[in-house]
C-alpha cells in the first residue's frame, strides 16, 4: 500500500521541486557607482549578482583622468591633441583607445536574459556630442544598444530603461562584455581638455550611475528516468519497514 502510494506522489514531489528550483527573479545583476577617476582609474562593482562576476569599469589607455568627483576623462581623440587623429564615430575611437568597457561572466547554473541598462552621462561644452554603447558575448559579433548625441549641450543625461534584448540570453561560461565609445569632441587646438564623465543617475546624492537589469532563471536539473524513480521508492519502502515497531 506503501509502496503504490509513493510511486504515484514521488513524480509529483520531484516536478514541485524542480518547479520551485527554476523560479525566475528580476534583479539589478551589475551596479556601479561614481567616483574620482583620478583616485580610481577602475571602478570595481558596487553590486554583482551571486550567478556573475563582474568586471571593473575601465578606461582605454588613450584617455586621460580628470580630478573631480565623478568618473571623468579627457582626449577623447579630436582636434589632434594628445597625439590623437580626429574620431567622428564608434569605430575610430575604438581603434584610438578611446572608449569605457564593463561587463560580467556567468558563473552559476542560470540563464540570464538582459533586460534593460541605466546610466547617466555628461559632456563639458567642449566634450565629445555622440557616444555610442555596443555589447559582445563571448567576443562575438557587438551589438549596439545605444547611441546618443548630446547637440552640443553640456548638461548631464539620464539614459534609462535602454532595451538589451537584442542581445540575447546568456548561460554558464559565457562572457558579455559593453564597450562605451564618445566621439565628435568640440574643443579643438592641440589640448583636447573636453570632457566626458559617468554621473549619477538623477544627478543626485545617490552614486549609483550605471546598472543592468536582468531576468535570472536558475536552470533546473533533470527530472530523473522512471527507473530511478522506482528504485527511489524501493529504498524508502525498506526504510520504511526497518522502522521498530511501536
Amino acid at each position: 500500500m506503501f509502496a503504490r502510494s509513493l510511486a504515484k506522489t514521488l513524480p509529483k514531489i520531484l516536478l514541485l521541486a524542480a518547479l520551485t528550483s527554476t523560479a525566475a527573479h528580476a534583479a539589478i545583476i551589475l551596479e556601479y557607482q561614481t567616483a574620482s577617476s583620478t583616485s580610481n582609474p577602475t571602478l570595481s562593482p558596487s553590486v554583482v549578482d551571486a550567478a556573475i562576476s563582474g568586471d571593473a569599469l575601465a578606461a582605454g589607455s588613450g584617455l586621460t583622468a580628470v580630478n573631480g568627483s565623478t568618473w571623468t576623462w579627457r582626449d577623447w581623440g579630436t582636434g589632434f591633441g594628445g597625439g590623437h587623429s580626429s574620431a567622428t564615430s564608434f569605430a575610430e575611437a575604438v581603434s584610438e583607445n578611446d572608449f569605457w568597457t564593463w561587463g560580467f561572466d556567468v558563473t552559476g547554473a542560470v540563464e540570464i536574459a538582459l533586460t534593460t541598462l541605466d546610466i547617466r552621462l555628461d559632456r563639458s561644452g567642449t566634450g565629445p556630442n555622440q557616444f555610442e554603447i555596443q555589447a559582445s558575448v563571448n567576443g562575438g559579433a557587438a551589438t549596439s544598444v545605444l547611441t546618443g548625441n548630446f547637440g552640443d549641450t553640456s548638461l548631464g543625461l539620464d539614459f534609462v530603461a535602454v532595451d538589451l534584448s537584442g542581445i540575447g540570453a546568456v548561460s554558464q561560461g559565457d562572457s558579455v562584455v559593453f564597450t562605451m565609445a564618445a566621439f565628435g569632441e568640440d574643443s579643438g587646438g592641440a589640448s583636447n581638455v573636453g570632457t566626458f564623465d559617468l554621473e549619477t543617475l538623477g544627478f543626485g546624492s545617490d552614486p549609483r550611475a550605471l546598472r543592468l537589469n536582468a531576468n535570472v532563471v536558475p536552470i533546473a536539473p533533470a527530472l530523473p528516468e522512471p527507473s530511478i524513480i522506482a528504485l527511489l521508492g524501493l529504498g524508502l519502502l525498506g526504510l520504511a519497514r526497518c522502522r521498530p515497531l511501536r
